[in-house]
Order: C-alpha cells, then sequence, then structure tokens
C-alpha cells in the first residue's frame, strides 16, 4: 500500500498582468491538498524444492534403492497458470482521491478558459488505474 500526499502552497498572483496600470490587482489562490493511493501484489512461485524423493532423508523416499529396482521419474513442474503469473505485479491505484478541484487562478496565462495554472495542476479529478507488470 502506498499513499501520496501533495501540497501545492497558496500564492499571491497579479491579475491581467500584460501591462500594469499603476494599481496593485492581487488574487490570494488558495494552497491545495491531493492524495494519491495505490496497491501493488507481487506473484511469486517457487517450483518444487525436492524433484526426487532422497533416500533416507524424504517421507516418501525408499531406504535403499537397488539396481534392480529403479526409482520412478519424478515429473518436475509447475501448472501452467502459475509458469504465466510468476514474477508478476499487479497494481490498482486512484489519484486525487476525494475529487478536488484545482484553486481558481485567474492571472495565469491571462485568465485562460480552464481557469489555474495547468503547469502546476491537473484537472482530471479523480482517476482510477490498473497497472499489470510481467518479468521474465
Amino acid at each position: 500500500m502506498n499513499w501520496t500526499l501533495h501540497f501545492l502552497d497558496g500564492y499571491w498572483e497579479q491579475l491581467y498582468a500584460v501591462q500594469f496600470d499603476g494599481f496593485w490587482k492581487r488574487h490570494w489562490v488558495h494552497p491545495t491538498w491531493f492524495n494519491d493511493a495505490q496497491l501493488s501484489y507481487t506473484l511469486i512461485f517457487t517450483p518444487p524444492v525436492e524433484a526426487a524423493s532422497v533416500p533416507g532423508y524424504s517421507k516418501g523416499g525408499k531406504e535403499v534403492v537397488g539396481k534392480e529396482k529403479e526409482a520412478p521419474p519424478v515429473p518436475y513442474a509447475m501448472p501452467c497458470w502459475k509458469n504465466i503469473l510468476n514474477n508478476t505485479t499487479f497494481t490498482v491505484g486512484v489519484s486525487n482521491i476525494f475529487g478536488e478541484d484545482p484553486p481558481k487562478s485567474f492571472a495565469f496565462e491571462l485568465g485562460n478558459s480552464i481557469g489555474y495554472p495547468g503547469s502546476l495542476y491537473d484537472n482530471l479529478g479523480r482517476f482510477w488505474y490498473v497497472r499489470m507488470i510481467k518479468k521474465f
């Protein structure tokens, strides 16, 4: 589990700062908090340790294996789904958990149509995502 807290501090902006007319017109852009979280899980499957039983040490091993009697071969393999999903990481996450809107900013980019500085804020709102990483 990973939780990230973003804080963007407030600042004063000068409104319509294209040409100064002798009067300071300022607007306070409020500080903003954004929360992101993600949950990851990695699937790691270990192959069987004992491919063939060892006489005298294993529960299923024969005490004496002679020339007349060969030990049966033990297949070494994991199920197909374990081979496919081995070393795979699944991640589920959400950006801007509470759906906070960016604060209004009117001076940036001459009061653009979106009403907030696009270089500081991402106006996607709440955004869910799923990711899968497979390592070979």
